[in-house]
């Protein structure tokens, strides 16, 4: 997945967006109510018989909201495309077939950690788990993917062990992120573990237990051919 660069131009039927355009902004009240949003313009400019270049902005309605007429009408125009160019890459296709993020975060370098007195990690139990991988301390995505559900029943054993201090003097430089996929699993639940160093995962309740070896063989196994 790639973010793209596209130029067009329009060079007739533009009317109604001129007509848009010359329409008069509202003067919000100074005893009004606004959100605090941010509109963004869009990105376009006007060119004149001379190739003189003009950077109009739209008419805004009450708290700087842009007329719906003008992005319509802007919208609208019969755009003919002059070229693509590709500039930077979103995702990768391993990232894309994952359906992983590119990035994540280490959580075990927030601050505090709580030990957590171990047990089911995940409550209710959902019926997939994503796992993804990242190294360390670039954040990066290496591989991920599902597991067969008789892995995953057994990772769910492994990653049960509780701990009375979450201290490690052995840094990770490889983590995976376990993704609950499920609707019914609270908005998503989200651990995270250590896949070399000590072996700890920061659970769902924000609290730190421990992944037995079989667990980390689980993890380590997720993803590859």
């Amino acid at each position: 997945m790639w973010r793209f660069d596209v130029k067009q131009r329009a060079d007739h039927g533009l009317g109604k967006f001129i007509a848009a355009l010359r329409r008069p902004s509202v003067v919000t009240p100074s005893n009004a109510l606004c959100l605090t949003v941010r509109y963004l313009d869009p990105s376009f400019v006007l060119i004149d018989r001379a190739g003189r270049v003009i950077r109009p902005t739209l008419p805004v309605m009450e708290c700087g909201k842009p007329f719906p007429a003008a992005i319509t009408a802007l919208d609208h125009l019969p755009w003919v495309t002059v070229s693509v160019r590709r500039t930077v890459q979103i995702a990768t296709r391993a990232e894309l077939a994952s359906g992983c993020s590119p990035q994540w975060g280490d959580l075990f370098k927030m601050g505090n950690l709580d030990p957590s007195a171990g047990g089911p990690a995940f409550s209710p139990r959902p019926p997939r788990l994503r796992i993804c991988i990242y190294q360390d301390p670039s954040h990066d995505f290496v591989r991920g993917g599902f597991i067969s559900q008789a892995a995953e029943t057994k990772l769910l054993t492994e990653i049960q062990g509780g701990l009375t201090s979450t201290r490690c003097a052995r840094p990770h430089t490889v983590y995976a992120v376990l993704l609950a996929v499920s609707p019914e699993s609270r908005g998503g639940q989200i651990a995270e573990a250590e896949l070399n160093g000590c072996g700890r995962i920061y659970r769902p309740d924000n609290q730190v237990g421990m992944v037995t070896r079989s667990g980390l063989a689980i993890f380590t196994r997720a993803g590859r051919p």
